[in-house]
């Protein structure tokens, strides 16, 4: 019985020190395959000129003016830059890929928290995820902007709420619609402390948990009203409601988590004669079909946009429109299931169905952080299935990855 036990703990250690040179390894090689990568779409539109601004100190309206969002990430990267002497665009690269690795960090403590035997693979999962491999390697806000809501989602797990407001906080000025994502704390905060109680005196005590998240909400609101005074960008075109992004991030959703639809496909077969589900997916349909429109200038080109290409298919095409009524029944009868780990966790829902209808530009960075929380948050499978999820991510990551660094597609 001690040798076994003796066992268990040295191959702990091995495994997590073999995850870490093939984390090592994986990365070491992106940055090698995207060294000459010419710079893609909004690196070299607004990321670059920006951080190398700010790595110039030149904190000019001409330079920021053009962004459409606060310029947090291109302060950190830029202050970064200039205390190192960089000024190409891999070096700026580098310094964006060596914050994102903390979103792997993240993730795992995440993951420890809730499913300890599945922190490594979760953490694999998540490297090879098709929405997130890319962007490692890229000067784009995405994966420094995850890293810190995933930073204030771990301090609200471990209840230190004050902490998880100030970060979630610095997470508005790198990507302002990470406020979706603080508000789905707060709650989630609530009904870790509270539960299903509705009472005043459960909602004092809720303010007093949560007064740094609100604070910093505020100020965030201030800040980007000063900041749209000035600003020249393109942000007025992404108003406006929209199905364009639901319907693709539903199809999308179809195809990275396929290999557990298959797995529970008899259950799926069975939600399918509830009432409630039936609704769900007509409303869902209709609201994707009767709203689907490809009139936004930025999904016309460049084409080996994922997203411009499925839009493009969709809106040009009535077969296809009916047909993605199958992913989207699928897709919705799942998500009935609740195979999330807390019931508190489904509150992530309705945020994303927020996040991705209100912005009438079809960007598939938009679905990014509710397919990672749901990869997250979602209940543990058996080994086998995690194993298997876990090699098809890394065969649809590793495409997806060397197709951007070629130039020929792209999330």
């Amino acid at each position: 019985m001690k040798n076994n036990h003796t066992n268990r703990k040295i191959k702990t250690p091995v495994r997590s020190i073999a995850v870490a040179v093939f984390i090592i390894f994986i990365f070491l090689s992106g940055l090698v395959l995207f060294r000459n990568v010419i710079p893609i779409v909004d690196e070299l539109n607004f990321h670059y000129p920006a951080v190398l601004a700010v790595s110039d100190g030149r904190f000019t309206d001409e330079v920021f003016s053009r962004l459409w969002m606060l310029p947090g990430y291109h302060i950190i990267v830029g202050v970064l830059a200039r205390a190192l002497n960089f000024t190409s665009l891999f070096q700026f690269r580098l310094i964006s890929t060596i914050i994102s690795l903390f979103s792997l960090l993240f993730v795992y403590l995440i993951s420890k928290t809730l499913f300890p035997k599945q922190a490594l693979v979760r953490t694999l999962q998540f490297l090879f995820f098709p929405a997130v491999m890319p962007f490692f390697f890229l000067l784009y806000t995405d994966m420094v902007s995850f890293a810190i809501v995933l930073a204030s989602l771990w301090l609200t797990l471990r209840r230190r709420y004050q902490l998880a407001g100030f970060v979630g906080t610095i997470s508005l000025f790198v990507r302002q619609n990470n406020v979706l994502w603080i508000a789905f704390y707060i709650l989630l905060i609530y009904a870790q402390e509270e539960g299903n109680i509705l009472s005043r005196a459960a909602f004092m005590r809720q303010l007093k948990r949560c007064w740094v998240f609100l604070a910093g909400g505020a100020f965030f609101i201030i800040g980007m009203m000063l900041y749209a005074l000035n600003m020249h960008g393109d942000l007025v075109l992404f108003q406006g409601i929209s199905g364009n992004n639901l319907a693709v991030a539903l199809l999308l959703f179809f195809i990275l988590f396929l290999p557990l639809l298959i797995k529970d496909r008899n259950v799926i077969r069975q939600q399918l004669r509830k009432p409630k589900v039936l609704v769900s997916i007509a409303l869902m349909y209709l609201l994707c079909l009767f709203s689907l429109r490809n009139l936004h200038p930025w999904n016309q080109t460049p084409l080996f946009y994922i997203h411009n290409i499925i839009l493009g298919l969709l809106a040009r095409s009535p077969i296809l429109q009916v047909l993605l009524f199958v992913p989207i029944a699928v897709v919705v009868s799942y998500l009935w299931l609740g195979k999330v780990e807390r019931k508190a966790f489904a509150l992530m829902y309705p945020f994303a169905f927020v996040a991705l209808i209100t912005i009438s530009v079809a960007d598939l960075r938009y679905a990014t952080i509710p397919f990672c929380l749901y990869l997250l948050l979602r209940k543990p499978e058996s080994p086998t299935d995690e194993g298997f999820l876990t090699a098809y991510y890394m065969v649809l990551g590793t495409f997806l990855t060397l197709g951007t660094a070629a130039v020929v597609v792209f999330w």
